[in-house]
């Protein structure tokens, strides 16, 4: 089933056209469809927007387009169209016909579009908006172009019949048909009943004399088809079905063409119904404007050109292209930043310097190009599968992925982010210059745009300069630390020791709290990093002469930078330092003395790497390598203190559950709540004393008063967050969630999709109910899974159980007096119990939780709410003291929710004599949390 399932996705996500790459294009005349919503897709997606949320909304607007498009795409594939290519709102599909059928094709082709345009050319939506469509139609010769490098490929078409059936298109009105001039020219006229616009030689089809059902029969017989394909007949479509893979060629020839983070989902096994996730992503939409008038040798080279360029710029920065189209706009691609899988901190930064690269490469050498445009947004979005069963595409939808389209052709000539890539991107505000308000169509408020210009002389020659650290802000709880610092930095003043201290900290960008802003005498990698223009020599030089030129730069530039025989470096992120670099400062550094202070990302792997690195090309004899701990909970409630200068300890509890002892968690969850108005700050008075209840009594006791007291003193403020306010419903601030999805997508699909599935039920959860949620065909492996997850420290267990043998078999005797004595009443055992790891878990981070849950599309999150509902209904008992039994009689047998058509019953309810157990134990960890 697994083979079936990835091949019949792989057919699904590529025209027919390019399946059959013996049908060449150039021999054969098509009729091309466009069809695109009149309602303007941009508006529906505002109103979606502004109806549900930014997320909620995304995820209403790709259901409502999915649902729309696949009603339209089954009727173009009854009548044998092939659906091309998707674009926003619109969708191109090919007819490949004989030269001495097209006529009759152009009218089969124009009944299936009055016939789309009576059954669904006007749907209401639930915000009140219709959409409505317009059809354009064209018919002639054109090229199949191929572009990409060796491991990604992209198709397009281009020729006179695409600029015709775009003309066509724009010139249609809602719930209008038109034939472009050359259409026009071919067709059986005699059918038709038309009218011509003024000025125009395209003509709008107001009526038609219908083709029978047989001419219509015989008309789709003489369509040209791969000889060796069948039909595949679902649900009355039809579309000729691949031929089954005779090699490992086929598979990947076609591969090239999918996403990257739908093929490793894919590789995975994970159900396609599970593919789609809301993400925030970073979208980049480029435009190149090509030279009128250019042949298609020209184009195809241009275009491939540029591929290439921005695959080579994209992927180190975990880009990706989405998809090209060369039409309506010019040459178009859509790039997108964080897809399932490749999710990295500071991704605004990562797309604004892969933009801006971009940008110049493509103005400096692809000479068919007259202009540039690049647009870079953040945000929400859809990523996911659209279409139809038989032919769809993995994409992304929302609000800002419309933005950057408009911010594109409305900002031309130059790099343009919205305001939310600038906030998130934390650069400083010379990179940007504002740019003037334009009215876009469709959006209301699109707010404040800003051209990016990058590196400037200004931020050059600022850059890398330490900021002074407040007095009053120390490094809390990292006493050992500083120590170790200053013990090492006194042998080295003192005695001239070479010594290396390394830091590895937790996956936070905790580097910017542990490690201090020491005065150094050179700092590598904030003085080179960076964007330098590249001269007209410096073009001209073949690679390994380039190379070698960079080598010699670098090493004068770090040679002058330390200027003697003594110095001391202060590198983040070391574990990026290259063999290349290394071998730049090696020689250097065998004639320095030196002090060396590291910061490391985690993992074992990294630090085997950078220790060797480091003994291989330095002549220290010491390497001293710390891992960083989390915060202890009395260094959170300091850090709280000292950031609001009060008395904190009810929100320093709250911190303490969420940050997991990392202080750049705890700085932007704080933060979070200050910039929401979720806290509440007052005076406290000398003799004021806690309300009598038994939080308070907790609190007072607990060594987290007594720290906070002596932080804020007894007469200082007191802050707590505002009453009509539920903590446990704060939105992740984006940082955190940036960093939280980027540890997920380090996890294999398939165990990322248990995690997603596990935090619908919350942050503690039983194997019994994760079971009942998850789909049949992954049952089998959950507890593979698990233990996976608990291994990678994910997950950890809070207790495992085994079925006692009294249970399995109640003839053997009674059960134990630990057994008799909880009140808990067991189900009777079943035949089906299977033998199998059971008992309760906890997620070890809880953002992660947080970032796993806010994944799932509203509909089946829901629907998933739904099945814990039922389970949960379902194991609802009285103890022995009530009389036993249900709450509510028979309600049980009368559960019948269903996820998505299915059953709401599971394994877990075939009598799992522990999953009342494990659900008390789930529900006593809950209430300690």
């Amino acid at each position: 089933m697994g083979i079936f399932l990835h091949w019949s996705f792989l057919s699904g996500a590529h025209p027919d056209i390019l399946c059959h790459p013996e049908l060449s294009p150039l021999l054969l005349r098509r009729v091309m469809v466009v069809m695109r919503t009149k309602s303007g897709f941009t508006a529906l997606t505002e109103k979606f927007i502004q109806r549900s949320g930014p997320d909620r909304g995304t995820d209403e607007l790709a259901q409502t387009l999915n649902d729309y498009l696949c009603d339209i795409l089954e009727e173009m594939l009854i009548f044998g169209g092939d659906i091309f290519k998707f674009a926003g709102d619109a969708v191109l599909v090919l007819w490949r016909a004989p030269p001495r059928e097209l006529a009759k094709t152009i009218s089969l082709v124009l009944q299936c579009s009055r016939q789309i345009q009576r059954k669904y050319g006007n749907r209401d939506t639930r915000v009140g908006q219709k959409v409505r469509l317009k059809i354009g139609i064209s018919a002639g010769p054109m090229d199949l172009l191929l572009v990409g490098d060796r491991r990604r490929q992209y198709f397009l078409i281009c020729g006179q019949a695409l600029d015709e059936v775009r003309e066509a298109e724009e010139l249609a009105n809602a719930g209008e048909v038109i034939l472009s001039a050359t259409s026009w020219e071919l067709c059986e006229q005699h059918r038709l009943r038309t009218r011509r616009p003024a000025g125009k030689r395209a003509v709008k089809v107001t009526g038609m004399d219908r083709m029978s059902w047989s001419e219509c029969q015989d008309a789709l017989r003489k369509l040209v088809q791969h000889p060796r394909s069948r039909r595949l007949e679902g649900e009355g479509a039809m579309r000729p079905a691949l031929p089954l893979p005779s090699g490992p060629n086929t598979h990947d020839m076609l591969s090239k063409y999918i996403s990257e983070a739908a093929l490793r989902k894919l590789d995975d096994r994970v159900p396609l119904e599970l593919f789609s996730e809301l993400r925030p992503v970073t979208s980049l939409f480029v435009q190149l404007q090509l030279t009128a008038g250019i042949n298609t040798v020209a184009i195809h080279t241009a275009v491939h050109d540029a591929s290439r360029m921005m695959l080579e710029i994209l992927c180190p920065h975990k880009g990706e292209i989405n998809k090209i189209v060369l039409f309506d706009k010019g040459c178009v691609f859509l790039c997108v930043f964080g897809l399932g899988g490749e999710k990295l901190p500071y991704e605004s930064i990562h797309a604004l310097q892969s933009a801006s690269q971009i940008f110049n490469s493509c103005s400096m050498m692809l000479m068919e190009t007259e202009a540039v445009s690049v647009a870079v947004t953040s945000g929400t979005v859809f990523c996911g599968v659209t279409g139809h069963p038989l032919r769809h595409e993995y994409t992304v939808i929302g609000q800002k992925v419309n933005l950057a389209a408009r911010m594109m052709v409305h900002y031309p000539g130059l790099v343009s982010c919205d305001a939310v890539t600038y906030a998130s991107s934390r650069l400083p505000p010379y990179y940007f210059k504002e740019l003037p308000e334009r009215k876009m169509k469709g959006l209301s408020h699109p707010g404040t745009v800003y051209q990016y210009v990058g590196i400037t002389k200004k931020s050059i020659f600022g850059m890398g300069l330490a900021k002074k650290r407040s007095e009053y802000a120390p490094l809390l709880g990292r006493e050992k630390e500083i120590d170790l610092f200053g013990s090492c930095l006194k042998a080295y003043e003192d005695l001239g020791q070479r010594h290396i201290l390394a830091f590895e900290g937790r996956w936070a960008p905790e580097r910017a709290t542990y490690l201090p802003n020491w005065p150094i005498s050179a700092r590598l990698l904030a003085t080179v990093s960076g964007q330098f223009p590249v001269s007209d020599k410096v073009r001209e030089m073949r690679g390994i002469e380039r190379k070698k030129e960079l080598h010699s730069t670098w090493a004068k530039v770090l040679e002058k930078t330390i200027g003697g025989e003594f110095g001391i470096f202060v590198i983040d992120n070391a574990h990026f330092i290259d063999p290349a670099s290394w071998s730049i400062m090696s020689p250097l550094l065998r004639n320095v003395s030196y002090f060396m202070v590291m910061s490391l990302a985690p993992g074992y792997a990294r630090t085997e790497g950078f220790c060797k690195a480091a003994a291989d090309n330095t002549t220290s004899q010491k390497i001293t390598y710390l891992r960083l701990d989390e915060l202890k909970p009395s260094a959170v409630v300091q850090t709280v203190c000292q950031n609001l200068r009060v008395d904190s300890t009810d929100l320093a509890r709250f911190l303490i559950q969420r940050s997991s002892g990392i202080p750049y968690y705890c700085k932007e969850l704080l933060g979070c709540l200050l910039c929401n108005d979720m806290l509440l700050l007052r005076t406290r008075r000398r003799a004021e004393k806690a309300e009598d209840n038994w939080e308070s009594l907790i609190i007072e006791a607990s060594p987290l008063a007594a720290t906070s007291s002596s932080s804020a003193g007894n007469d200082g403020r007191v802050c707590i967050i505002r009453p009509d306010v539920n903590p446990e419903n704060t939105v992740l601030p984006t940082t955190l969630k940036e960093i939280a999805l980027a540890q997920l997508d380090r996890i294999k699909p398939l165990k990322q999709t248990v995690l997603k599935f596990a935090a619908v039920i919350g942050p503690v959860f039983t194997t019994q109910l994760l079971s009942h949620i998850l789909p049949d065909g992954m049952r089998h492996k959950m507890n593979c899974l698990l233990d996976m997850l608990v291994s990678d420290n994910i997950l950890k267990w809070l207790k495992t159980t085994e079925v006692p043998e009294d249970v399995r078999d109640p003839t053997k005797g009674p059960g134990t007096s630990r057994q008799a004595g909880s009140g808990v009443e067991r189900p009777s055992p079943s035949k089906k119990t299977t033998e199998r790891q059971s008992g309760v878990l906890v997620f070890c981070v809880p953002l992660l939780r947080e970032a796993a849950y806010e994944l799932w599309p509203e509909r089946q999150r829901v629907a998933l709410h739904r099945k814990c509902a039922a389970f949960l209904e379902r194991h609802v008992h009285k103890c022995k003291s009530c009389g036993q039994g249900d709450f509510v009689a028979f309600h049980r047998f009368t559960v019948t929710r269903t996820w998505e058509g299915g059953s709401s019953q599971g394994p877990a309810e075939q009598g799992d004599p522990h999953s009342w157990e494990a659900l008390v134990l789930a529900g006593e960890q809950l209430t300690i949390c």
